[in-house]
């Protein structure tokens, strides 16, 4: 797999490996935590696989949604991450792990603010 996860110094020097075979890394607004999926290969093509949360070196990552879940964005507050899943969009609470489907749109989440999210698709 061609996909992984680097921390880089804004004001330059030398990258960090965070995670191998991993993308789609979005980083909480406190900055305590990142949200990101597998990278997986399927007949040589780019798949999203299961998502994970970890702290921002990659370390203490724990799986949070199965294959396909990816797309993840932090909610203002930190405490949500919405992602596009199998069937639609979803919205889970980072604490408890209850997850809600939200629409079944597919598309590309973005949180406006605690409330509401923007979806990039052509379902609706």
């Amino acid at each position: 797999v061609w996909w992984d996860i680097w921390s880089v110094p804004a004001t330059g020097g030398e990258p960090t490996l965070v995670h191998r075979n991993a993308a789609g890394v979005d980083a909480s607004p406190t900055g305590d935590a990142i949200a990101y999926n597998e990278a997986r290969s399927v007949d040589g093509e780019f798949t999203p696989g299961d998502l994970f949360v970890a702290r921002p070196d990659g370390s203490d990552a724990r799986k949070v949604a199965d294959p396909k879940a990816d797309f993840a964005r932090w909610s203002p507050d930190g405490s949500q991450l919405a992602y596009h899943g199998v069937d639609g969009i979803y919205v889970m609470d980072v604490e408890t792990g209850e997850t809600q489907h939200y629409s079944d749109a597919a598309g590309w989440p973005e949180w406006v603010d605690e409330d509401t999210l923007m979806i990039d698709s052509d379902e609706f």
